[in-house]
């Protein structure tokens, strides 16, 4: 016998905290789920009232609710994004400009509109309070980016509920300037300056292995003590995501000796720990240790208005680098350093391919005269 279905409810988000109604529709009978608007239960309690009011009084049947981008987003980050990830943010920016579109109206326009409204965007951060104003094109372009995958993800899953038998949006990406972020590396003198600010075992530990094994930051934090093969030097970062691969290798000497006094001392299943848990995102403590180690670009002022540092050298960097040394070293081939980061040796090439000396010595040769 099959369950009965039930009714609408309230019930809160857990990404943006918003109330919103889920459960099948009285009349037709097909699930939905809408957005209240607010983060008051009392106020999404007196919506859901009002709803159910405006179904009984109605003389025709009500028609389903127009999908919104807001909702569509949040069903792709349900089944795709990681919580508290870079994409889970880009997500929450996206539902806070657009979420009020159908998902089949966007288009290269309203991509170019949001674009203008992100470089002079004033927020809250979530939690710190902290106002943020403006963001760098480079983050610009990646919130599209997770557009864009959402409304294919949209596409493949349920083109009709989302798309309402419209075709697949598509828009082009707006002009948008390079900050400059990709050209960031550090030297062997810069790296070591970071791992003596870093303070925290967990921190040291984190900036060794993305230099030495030049997997990223989310590989990292997720990486469990039975992972690292401390017997054999071996460490398996795992499968990883849609195009996002996770590093297989062998760890240097110095690496080991890290991790095993480390593990002398462990509380958790995790590498990096903290205060007896896994320890999260590094994001914070990686940018103050980035501060003490001297990379400061300037400063901007906060809710208080006080000046704090800003600094240029992020998690992402350490990957990078890590592409950078192996390029620079002119001992490996493009092939090798795309196997040994679990990237493609196109994109190596062609990000990296500046750095490689063998590439100068030959254009010198040819243009002597």
């Amino acid at each position: 016998m099959a369950r009965p279905r039930k009714g609408l409810r309230v019930r809160q988000r857990t990404d943006d905290q918003l109330f919103e109604l889920v459960g099948h529709h009285p009349i037709s009978g097909t699930k939905i789920r809408l957005s209240c608007g607010t983060r008051d239960e009392r106020v999404a309690e007196d919506f859901l009232k009002s709803f159910m009011h405006g179904l009984a009084t109605a003389k025709v049947m009500a028609p389903s609710p127009v999908p919104r981008l807001s909702e569509m987003l949040t069903s792709y980050a349900t089944n795709h994004v990681k919580p508290g990830s870079t994409e889970h943010h880009c997500v929450a920016h996206l539902k806070r400009h657009l979420g009020h579109l159908e998902p089949h109206t966007i288009n290269s326009e309203i991509a170019k509109t949001y674009a203008e409204a992100r470089r002079t965007d004033v927020w809250t951060t979530p939690g710190r309070g902290a106002e943020v104003r403006g963001v760098a094109d480079s983050t610009i372009k990646r919130e599209l980016t997770t557009l864009r995958a959402a409304v294919t993800w949209a596409w493949k899953s349920d083109r009709k509920g989302w798309f309402r038998g419209e075709g697949k949006p598509e828009f082009a990406m707006p002009r948008l300037q390079q900050d400059g972020s990709r050209e960031r590396w550090l030297t062997k003198d810069e790296a070591n300056r970071l791992v003596d600010a870093c303070h925290t075992p967990h921190l040291r530990i984190f900036v060794m292995l993305a230099l030495q094994t030049a997997a990223r930051k989310e590989a990292i934090e997720d990486l469990t003590w039975e992972q690292a093969k401390l017997e054999t030097g071996h460490v398996d970062f795992g499968l990883g995501r849609g195009n996002k691969l996770r590093p297989r290798q062998r760890m240097s000497e110095r690496l080991i000796k890290e991790l095993k006094a480390a593990f002398q001392v462990r509380t958790t299943d995790f590498v990096l720990e903290w205060n007896g848990r896994k320890a999260g995102d590094v994001k914070v403590a990686f940018r103050k240790a980035s501060i003490r180690a001297g990379f400061v670009t300037g400063h901007r002022v906060n809710k208080h208005g006080k000046p704090v540092p800003v600094t240029d050298v992020t998690p992402h960097i350490l990957k990078h680098t890590a592409v950078t040394w192996m390029v620079q070293s002119g001992t490996m081939t493009y092939e090798e350093i795309a196997s040994f980061a679990e990237t493609s040796a196109a994109m190596i090439e062609k990000v990296y391919g500046h750095h490689d000396p063998k590439l100068y010595e030959k254009a010198h040769a040819a243009t002597a005269f």
